[in-house]
């Protein structure tokens, strides 16, 4: 039986605590041991995930890493010394077959060398998608030099893994993000309903894209625009929306039953920037419900079936994006035979077809 340590750096509502906690599960299920380290553990943040009951865990505080920086003149060197320490001391205490690392910068350099005999994973998850990323930094090759060949490198696209090995020299393979709900009940695609669930950022772009909303309004005002999230923007993204009069928009809170909203939807919108495998379209295609998104690296490409069961934009074309929204408004018989498609589709992605991916991998290490 294999011992695996993932590390993630909290527990948080993004999509990657909620995909980690996917696979443990799934691989505790299996026959597996499986340990999770939280580097960066709050006590008030609830997690994504719903963790199985044998999946162990483990955490590094933020609150005792913050209050070690308090400490005049040596509180930087204690917190450094501090959570490398604690880093190798629950490794070394687990004693993992396979470590994952679900972000770069989770496993500091010194931690990697003190513990180079094991066996080391690190996902990525489309950092380096972001179109105004157009080089690595200083840091970033130092680290392509002298880490990353301590770990097999996975990517989620064929086009991040491109990236990927242009960048750091080390080849990278794809094992996508996998479908992990098994749905019976689905949309029909009747109610005039359009959804987005995301993080109000500059990732997800909602402030360039909800202007353009005003043109789907005014054709077609019987039409609803749910957006669910929370971020960093949120307070500009319901300035923005009452400043410009869309009565049509619905701002709501992150909500924890997304699945609930996608049932009661009928086309999904992504108008992100970039994104890593977004798994929002998965869950909005396994309910029957099309998708619209921008040809954005990496993911919607790579998932979406253009024409068949949605729409790839090309990037950041606004009007394209318009015209494809108000065409599948007002095509009933075309977006419920799309919606249908899309969840015969995305039956590729289920969870045990890529799972076994990774068990091919940890076997194969």
């Amino acid at each position: 039986m294999k011992r695996i340590l993932y590390i993630e750096s909290h527990f948080g509502k993004g999509g990657i605590n909620k995909i980690t906690s996917v696979k443990a599960n799934y691989f505790v299920s299996h026959g597996y041991d499986v340990h999770i380290l939280c580097t960066l553990a709050k006590e008030d943040i609830c997690r994504e995930g719903m963790y199985d009951e044998r999946v162990i865990q483990h955490k590094i505080g933020q609150e005792r890493l913050d209050s070690l920086l308090r400490i005049p003149l040596i509180g930087r060197m204690l917190r450094f010394l501090y959570a490398r320490f604690m880093h190798l001391w629950i490794i070394l205490k687990v004693n993992p077959d396979i470590i994952v690392s679900t972000q770069q910068y989770l496993e500091p350099l010194t931690v990697v060398l003190l513990s180079f005999w094991k066996k080391r994973v690190l996902e990525f998850h489309g950092w380096y998608n972001d179109p105004e990323i157009t080089s690595a930094s200083t840091k970033d090759k130092l680290m392509f030099r002298f880490k990353f060949p301590f770990y097999q490198i996975v990517a989620l696209t064929q086009k991040e893994a491109q990236k990927l090995h242009q960048l750091t020299g080390n080849p990278a393979m794809v094992i996508p993000n996998p479908l992990y709900t098994a749905k019976e009940k689905k949309s029909d695609c009747s109610n005039k309903r359009a959804i987005i669930l995301a993080r109000f950022s500059r990732q997800k772009n909602l402030l360039n894209f909800i202007p353009y909303w005003k043109q789907v309004q005014d054709k077609h005002p019987d039409w609803t625009l749910d957006i669910y999230g929370s971020g960093s923007q949120e307070k500009e993204t319901y300035q923005l929306v009452g400043s410009l009069g869309l009565n049509t928009i619905h701002l709501h809170p992150y909500t924890s039953k997304p699945m609930a909203e996608l049932e009661d939807s009928s086309i999904y919108l992504l108008p992100s920037i970039y994104e890593g495998f977004p798994l929002v379209i998965l869950e909005s295609m396994s309910v029957g419900v099309p998708c619209i998104a921008f040809d954005c690296p990496c993911g919607p490409s790579e998932i979406i079936k253009q024409g068949e069961d949605g729409y790839v934009i090309p990037f950041l074309d606004y009007k394209a994006f318009v015209e494809k929204i108000c065409f599948l408004m007002e095509n009933d018989l075309i977006r419920k035979e799309m919606g249908k498609r899309a969840q015969e589709n995305i039956k590729r992605f289920n969870i045990d077809s890529i799972m076994n991916k990774w068990v091919d991998l940890f076997n194969s290490l």
